[in-house]
């Protein structure tokens, strides 16, 4: 159930995402990236606006 869970935040997240590029907001400005910090969101972008994508997929622990 915690996967299905997983995937729902994710579908959200690039939907919303998706929507607001179509309808000309780009996914992130120029203006957020900083650097020291990185991308700081602000201004915010399609990216940023879209509600928030989850962690890591539940159980996954990769071995490098």
């Amino acid at each position: 159930m915690e996967e299905k869970k997983w995937f729902r935040e994710l579908t959200d997240h690039e939907l919303d995402e998706s929507k607001r590029m179509q309808n000309n907001e780009v996914y992130r400005t120029i203006e957020s990236w900083d650097p020291v910090e990185g991308m700081t969101g602000n201004p915010p972008g399609a990216h940023d606006n879209a509600p928030k994508p989850p962690g890591s997929y539940p159980g996954f622990n990769p071995k490098f």
